[in-house]
């Protein structure tokens, strides 16, 4: 049971890295008048062309970093310390929004925001379950006992 769900947190956590890729485009490729970011996102404020255009490119930024750990994270979910990177990212990430959004009203509260904030609740949900999962006390060495009676011949040999 316990590689099926990481199976299934990994394809999860692609989604999401998907959906952050999705955002990097948009940011970086405004289609119409308006940007993604003025219509979108931070429609709580009147942004001037230029500062528009900095911070669309600035989140496009992040928002490409943040898909490019989560996906690594998908891959190598084992690796405990990209799952923490994936973790620390989201919080980031969902900091950045909740702050804008209640503290500073850049970002109005309503469907644009809740996207992205039950996305990274996901994340932040996913990347704690496979810190769980790929605790050495819950994944046994017998998952695969091919592997490991190579490994101990491997050792043997030495």
């Amino acid at each position: 049971m316990g590689m099926d769900l990481i199976f299934a947190i990994r394809g999860l956590l692609s989604f999401v890295a998907f959906t952050e890729f999705t955002s990097t485009i948009r940011c970086f490729w405004p289609l119409g008048d308006d940007s993604y970011i003025q219509e979108q996102l931070f429609s709580g404020i009147k942004l001037a062309s230029e500062a528009e255009r900095t911070l669309s490119h600035t989140y496009g930024l992040f928002s490409g970093l943040v898909g490019l750990v989560i996906i690594h994270t998908a891959i190598f979910a084992h690796y405990r310390p990209l799952v923490t990177l994936a973790l620390s990212a989201e919080l980031l990430k969902i900091s950045f929004l909740v702050l804008e959004a209640f503290v500073f009203g850049s970002i109005r509260a309503g469907q644009h925001l809740v996207f992205p904030v039950v996305t990274g609740i996901v994340t932040i949900i996913s990347s704690i379950g496979l810190l769980v999962l790929t605790s050495d006390g819950l994944l046994s060495d017998h998952e695969n006992p091919d592997l490991v009676k190579r490994a101990r011949k491997l050792r043997k040999t030495r």
